[in-house]
């Protein structure tokens, strides 16, 4: 009776330690397989120059650049410190329309000389992609949003000068882009951000008081090469 309980308890142990895996153990293998990062970004830190050019404005066109310093509390997520310097000018069309008469001295002429503020990056997309069968190159897809302060200006055409309005006015920030990590320590970033504010334009422009205000969105595509660290 005593050999028959070992033998049957032998047979047991056995048949356990041989079972295939369960469905569930193998499909977190697979699943930690598919979430595995050759780029990993948490607890990374990435410093980026920008070239940044607006899109949308047609009273108004600036180009500049700035830094950007991210970091990244987890793959999913990072807080970031940016600040762009801006070289502007009124359009074409403004000074034409000015000349015309057909457009009142207005705040939609307002000029933005810089932008600072942060922002919370969130990277819901990751993935690589074969190029012409020549490499595999691996990307995020990010969206951003958060706030800031620019700074404006306006050019008095009476006097002929460019004058200096605000020097910290609340801004908002929207934005996405695509990062392509070209090696471990090095990405490429293409982005289109959108940076919206309240112009004001003072008293002794010769402004009407509906064109006095007026809400600017400025949207600018930004292209920056990042340094992780």
């Amino acid at each position: 009776m005593h050999m028959n309980r070992t033998t049957v308890a032998a047979a047991f142990l056995t048949a356990v330690v041989c079972l295939p895996p369960a469905a569930g153990a193998g499909d977190n293998e697979r699943i930690h397989a598919l979430q595995a990062r050759t780029y990993p970004l948490a607890l990374r830190h990435d410093i980026t120059p920008w070239f940044a050019v607006t899109l949308n404005d047609h009273n108004t066109s600036h180009i500049g650049g700035g830094l950007s310093y991210a970091f990244h509390l987890n793959e999913g997520f990072a807080l970031q410190l940016d600040g762009l310097f801006f070289s502007s000018k009124n359009s074409s069309y403004s000074d034409e329309m000015y000349q015309l008469q057909v457009s009142p001295v207005g705040a939609t002429r307002m000029r933005m000389n810089y932008w600072g503020g942060m922002n919370l990056v969130w990277y819901p997309i990751y993935g690589k992609f074969d190029f012409l069968s020549l490499f595999v190159a691996h990307f995020n897809v990010y969206l951003l949003g958060g706030g800031g302060v620019v700074g404006t200006s306006f050019y008095n055409y009476y006097v002929g000068e460019t004058e200096k309005i605000d020097s910290s006015l609340f801004a908002g920030s929207l934005g996405g882009g695509f990062q392509i990590f070209i090696i471990k320590y090095l990405d490429l970033k293409f982005e289109i951000r959108d940076i919206l504010f309240t112009a004001h334009l003072p008293p002794g422009y010769n402004a009407t008081p509906e064109n006095s205000s007026a809400t600017k969105n400025e949207l600018m595509f930004m292209i920056g090469l990042g340094v992780l660290l």
